[in-house]
């Protein structure tokens, strides 16, 4: 998730999102790099009615046994009156009751998530555990959040003839490209961002 301290007591995995069931995808994108411009005031939470409110910790809890929150040097607030949130150099976007890492930005916004799973072998009972990425695009900055997997992205980009260019490949071509370049799928996205007008 992000490096905010979050204790989750009994998280509930949602991954139908609009009444919309997206696959287990290979995507793949790059979540290390920064699309905030500088925060000069540092750490902040921002409210529904846009105003921020600023401090250094933020803190959260969500889970079935507990009453979900998130705050920022102590003051506590209900998910549901914090749109999102500034830690460092990243932006995060509210998803459910919960935050999405926003990793692309512009017109299209790609927000992540990450989700530590155990899966158990049925033929030899062996555990082992991974972490599961999803992916949610919103557009503009007041749009919801929905979960989208690797063949949605040409539909997203169309109408802008460079960054579909670069969308046309099959699952496995674009596991390729993002082999060589793991900026890849961020790069059609900031393409659509930079040189297109969305439709």
């Amino acid at each position: 998730m992000s490096n905010l301290s979050f204790s989750l007591v009994v998280s509930l995995s949602v991954l139908t999102i609009s009444c919309r069931t997206v696959p287990v995808s290979t995507l793949a994108l790059n979540e290390n790099v920064s699309v905030e411009e500088k925060s000069e005031q540092g750490n902040y939470l921002l409210k529904n009615d846009g105003s921020k409110v600023y401090g250094k910790k933020i803190k959260g809890m969500y889970g079935l046994a507990v009453k979900d929150y998130i705050s920022i040097d102590g003051q506590k607030f209900k998910p549901s009156e914090i749109i999102g949130y500034r830690e460092g150099n990243f932006s995060y976007g509210r998803l459910h009751s919960n935050y999405a890492k926003r990793i692309v930005r512009g017109n299209i916004n790609i927000y992540q998530t990450s989700e530590m799973r155990n899966e158990t072998s049925s033929a030899t009972n062996i555990s082992r555990q991974y972490v599961r990425k999803s992916y949610y695009y919103q557009k503009g900055n007041n749009g919801e959040l929905i979960l989208f997997g690797d063949k949605d992205i040409k539909e997203l980009v169309k109408g802008c003839p460079k960054a579909e260019a670069m969308a046309d490949k099959s699952s496995k071509e674009l596991r390729k490209a993002v082999r060589s370049n793991l900026s890849y799928v961020n790069q059609i996205f900031e393409v659509y961002n930079k040189e297109c007008k969305p439709s």
